[in-house]
């Protein structure tokens, strides 16, 4: 009667319980390095983004200014890495200057802009757009302002975009 007892009995044995703990093991850290590894690339594709949006961002600001009808400095040099927009009927009126710093890879504008009522804001305002540019070239040339911006991306690869706006005097 034993005997049939012992066959009867279910459960597991040491070795079965070790195999399972073993495969669960490999299979949890197996998922761990895929979710390491997911927010890894994700913090590296939201950095880019971030660095494209500050491109665009500064892109936009330079062709808006020439949109309210400033032009390039008549002494402004062909091709440079400063570039001073100033109102052409409004002598020390309107005006912005892009200076792009390539020891803090840094482009700041300073500018005095007239508001939606036509009054010049009493004194210049300042704004940095971004750590991360490695270079800016402004070339003005009849009429047409060429811009190309080239911005360090976190993989330390470089994004280059360039526009094309055309000012109001030719």
């Amino acid at each position: 009667m034993f005997q049939k007892v012992a066959r009867n009995e279910k459960g597991l044995t040491l070795v079965e319980v070790l195999a399972v703990l073993v495969l669960t093991s490999i299979i949890l850290s197996f998922m761990i390095y895929l979710l390491n590894y997911s927010n890894t690339s994700l913090k590296q594709v939201s950095a880019r983004e971030a660095t494209l949006q500050q491109a665009s961002t500064i892109m936009n600001h330079i062709v808006g200014a020439v949109r309210k009808g400033l032009v390039p400095n008549p002494s402004q040099l062909t091709n440079a890495s400063q570039l001073s927009l100033v109102d052409p009927f409004d002598a020390g009126g309107q005006y912005v200057t892009y200076t792009f710093d390539p020891g803090q890879h840094t482009l700041k504008a300073e500018y005095r802009l007239r508001d939606a009522g036509d009054n010049l804001a009493a004194s210049p305002a300042t704004i940095a757009f971004s750590d991360k540019v490695e270079s800016i070239r402004f070339q003005a040339m009849d009429g047409k302002l060429t811009i190309t911006l080239r911005m360090y991306l976190p993989n330390n690869a470089i994004h280059e975009k360039s526009t094309v706006v055309y000012t109001t005097l030719r």
